[in-house]
């Protein structure tokens, strides 16, 4: 891209988009032969579309309107990588170390795009496979195997369960572990001790004091739940009059640390926002507050809603007022949730980070 930028101004279309383009046809059939034994070590020569003809760009690396990559510089591109998926596959012998201290590990299964590289299968026999003191011990014998089309593993997994759960009417994994933590970002009753330091607000209804931008993980790092169950909580919001006419968002929060050091709120280190979940009320999910004429304080509404955590091919949140949906699906967790027909719009939609979670009502 830094190259690319370099020459901008000689076409017109963004630049994503030609390395979108770029990274097609050639450069996935060299990137799954690179290392391989009928590999012919030479320079990588990508079309840069939307360039003149025979442009040349000593500086850039562009020679007749083509971007020259040296093996070199692929083969660091493709160690950047390599030493990323390491960390992450490094993490998890000492996982279940801690967890399992006398679980053995037999086998690190690879798919995916970069399972296709030779050069990548190379590297990661090497680190876990060839090596006379093994980085851990759980996994001192264990055995790298890769998927018959790497690239393809994961929808044919897909397609598989869902054709199996189609005619068995049981789903082939009936539970599943998550592997990082969900919350949604909401408010707490003020505790001193608890919050020191932390942004506080009074309620303008009842005048009591909130800890806002905390989170109430509803499923952590590690647990195991039913693909048929999911998971949900309980929350309650306070509105003033009109207020329920109009769109909201709930923030949901994620992490990877571990579930000993969660962060607490959605500004500490850790923490992040992985979707916002959109929503409207409806005047029949509330009650009145302060409605009658010998309440001095001004009426406002209550109202009480499930988040419900949906397990599938991916994650969902939902809202649910009693046996009501109050907003659709979205098709993954990093995806806004889809406007629905009678709802309002949401460009505007307020801050929901006001609610509280709530036990069960009975």
């Amino acid at each position: 891209m830094e190259r690319l930028e370099r020459v901008r101004p000689m076409f017109a279309q963004d630049l994503d988009e030609v390395a979108a383009k770029m990274t097609q046809d050639t450069f996935v059939r060299f990137k799954c032969s690179f290392g391989g034994e009928a590999f012919v070590p030479e320079d990588l020569r990508l079309p840069v579309p939307g360039l003149a003809s025979n442009f040349d760009s000593l500086d850039t690396g562009i020679k007749d309107s083509k971007l020259i990559l040296k093996v070199d510089e692929i083969r660091r591109i493709f160690d950047q990588q390599i030493d990323a998926l390491f960390s992450l596959i490094d993490q998890q012998p000492q996982i279940v170390q801690s967890r399992f201290p006398y679980e053995m590990i037999n086998y690190l299964i690879l798919f995916g795009g970069l399972s296709s590289s030779a050069y990548v299968q190379r590297r990661v026999r090497d680190r876990y496979e060839h090596v006379i003191e093994p980085k851990f011990r759980n996994a001192r014998n264990m055995k790298m195997l890769v998927a018959s089309e790497p690239q393809l593993a994961v929808v044919h997994g897909l397609v598989l369960a869902r054709a199996q759960a189609y005619r068995t009417g049981t789903e082939f994994l009936a539970q599943r572990c998550s592997p990082v933590s969900y919350g949604i970002v909401c408010r707490e009753p003020y505790d001193p001790k608890r919050h020191q330091g932390q942004m506080i607000v009074q309620d303008e209804h009842d005048k009591r004091l909130w800890a806002a931008d905390q989170i109430a993980w509803i499923v952590k790092k590690g647990d195991v739940f039913s693909v048929n169950q999911g998971a949900s909580q309980f929350y309650q919001m306070k509105l003033g009059i009109g207020e329920d006419r109009v769109p909201w968002k709930m923030r949901i929060a994620m992490s990877t640390l571990a579930v000993d050091r969660l962060p607490k709120t959605i500004k500490d280190a850790g923490a992040k926002i992985a979707c916002e979940v959109k929503f409207a009320l409806n005047a029949r999910d509330f009650r009145m507050k302060n409605a009658r004429w010998y309440q001095l304080k001004a009426p406002y509404l209550t109202g009480e809603f499930e988040v419900r955590l949906i397990l599938g091919t991916g994650l969902k949140f939902e809202v649910w007022s009693k046996d009501r949906l109050l907003s659709k699906g979205h098709e993954e967790i990093r995806v806004d949730w889809v406007q629905a027909s009678g709802i309002p719009s949401f460009t505007a939609a307020k801050d929901g980070s006001r609610m509280y979670r709530v036990q069960q009502s009975s």
